[in-house]
Parts: structure tokens; C-alpha cells; sequence
């Protein structure tokens, strides 16, 4: 009677380890077919609006500029004076899609604009200069 009931816990032994094998098999092959799949960045899937908020406004002679919603790359920044003509064109090479940007001058006294642009997006905003 005794080995009886050993033959039947290998039996069941041996089935419950067959059984594990298989789903460890089929685990493993959802995790290679995922691993395959294309996968999107956080870039592709959030489309946000470009924004710009500058500070401090009014200023002197030093302005930040914190960023969101623009790509990593390059960004075109121009400050323009009230008589449409451009004081200073640069561009800044942005590393991810919010970060702050800061910009020093020495311009006269007086309402200017600062314009963001980059693939299709502008920004423009105004910066009063004491």
C-alpha cells in the first residue's frame, strides 16, 4: 500500500512539474514578444501645447525662461524690440521638453518680445525691460 501511494505523489509530482515547465515556456515567450514590440517614448505618446512663462517681469538685464511642451533639440530664441526689429536671434539646445532657459542682455528700457520657435511651434511673449 505504501508504494502505492509513493507511485501516485511522483505521478503527481511529475505531472505538477510538467505543468509548471509548460507555463514557464509560454512566460517566456510573451516576455520575448514584448521585448520585440515597438515601444513608444513618453515623447511620442504626450503632445503638449508649448508654453513659456517668463520671470522675473519686469527685469533688468537677466530673464528665465522655464519651457514645457517643446521637443529635445533645438529651439529658435529672438528678442525683438517694440519697432519690429529682431535685438538678438540665437538658438538653445533643449535636452528634454520642460526645462528653464536663461537669457542675459543689455537692452534699453522698454517693452520687447520674446519669440520661441521650433518645427511648427511659436511662442511669443511679452518682457518689459527697466
Amino acid at each position: 500500500m505504501r508504494s502505492l501511494n509513493l507511485s501516485y505523489m511522483k505521478f503527481f509530482m511529475l505531472m505538477a512539474f510538467a505543468l509548471l515547465g509548460n507555463f514557464a515556456c509560454m512566460a517566456q515567450s510573451d516576455s520575448a514578444a514584448a521585448a520585440t514590440s515597438p515601444v513608444k517614448t513618453a515623447y511620442a505618446a504626450v503632445k503638449e501645447k508649448a508654453a513659456v512663462l517668463l520671470y522675473p517681469n519686469p527685469t533688468k538685464n537677466k530673464a528665465e525662461l522655464q519651457l514645457n511642451g517643446f521637443e529635445p533639440g533645438l529651439v529658435q530664441l529672438q528678442i525683438i524690440n517694440m519697432a519690429g526689429r529682431v535685438e538678438r536671434s540665437e538658438e538653445r539646445l533643449l535636452t528634454n521638453g520642460k526645462e528653464t532657459v536663461v537669457i542675459m542682455f543689455a537692452l534699453p528700457a522698454g517693452v520687447h518680445y520674446v519669440i520661441l520657435k521650433q518645427k511648427g511651434k511659436m511662442i511669443k511673449t511679452k518682457m518689459l525691460v527697466q
